[in-house]
């Protein structure tokens, strides 16, 4: 049985087995055109067309002795599917619980995919995304990944994660309609995105130029 996990905001929810499917991270590109390598606009270009999985059973953590040294390994998980640019994580349940004759998903595959969604998601998100779970005692002692979509408030990039913090109108009166939500991209003030979206929604916003406020 597979336990997968995708590249993901985290929630308070219980971790679901899948067995295929696309990520289950939304991504938003705001926009009708968008910029070819060369500059030139033109239809929007496709990334490479293959998937790098990382495989791991469970059961690495069965023998560590504490929940903090449970918590290092998936760290290092973390950090190897981060240094090698894999796109997902792929958690195997070898130790299937049974409860009334169904199988569910062991506490050590649970755990494994919680540390590894809550070292994916960026360091500005994770109070927004991420709810406190036991299972997250000790992340405090991980190093950050650094990984590419992980940049630091100071540090602009053309594509950003983010989180939507509310919709509002761009007019007055009883009968408008929400057109455009304020994203919480980790920079001083929310980025703009002229479309409607659910709050509490993550979605990786474009940028549109290097001077801010606005992304499309």
């Amino acid at each position: 049985r597979a336990f997968a996990w995708f590249p993901a905001g985290g929630s308070d929810g219980p971790i679901e087995s899948r067995e295929g499917g696309g990520p289950a991270r939304l991504e938003t590109t705001m926009g009708g055109q968008q910029q070819n390598e060369n500059g030139d606009k033109g239809p929007p270009t496709r990334g490479v067309p293959f998937t790098v999985s990382l495989a791991v059973c469970s059961s690495m953590v069965d023998n560590a002795q504490s929940l903090e040294l449970a918590t290092m390994m998936a760290g290092q998980v973390a950090r190897c599917a981060g240094i090698f640019c894999a796109d997902e994580v792929v958690v195997i349940d070898d130790s299937p619980s049974s409860e009334g004759g169904e199988k569910t998903v062991s506490s050590h595959a649970a755990f494994l995919a919680r540390v590894l969604q809550y070292m994916e998601t960026p360091q500005y998100l994770r109070r927004s995304l991420i709810a406190q779970h036991p299972h997250l005692k000790h992340v405090g002692l991980l190093p950050p990944l650094n990984a590419p979509h992980h940049p630091r408030s100071t540090e602009w990039t053309k594509y950003r994660e983010g989180v939507v913090e509310r919709v509002a109108a761009s007019t007055s009166g009883a009968d408008a309609e929400p057109d455009h939500s304020l994203v919480n991209v980790g920079l001083d003030r929310p980025a703009k995105v002229h479309r409607a979206l659910s709050v509490g929604e993550r979605v990786t916003v474009r940028m549109k130029d290097k001077g801010f406020p606005k992304a499309r």
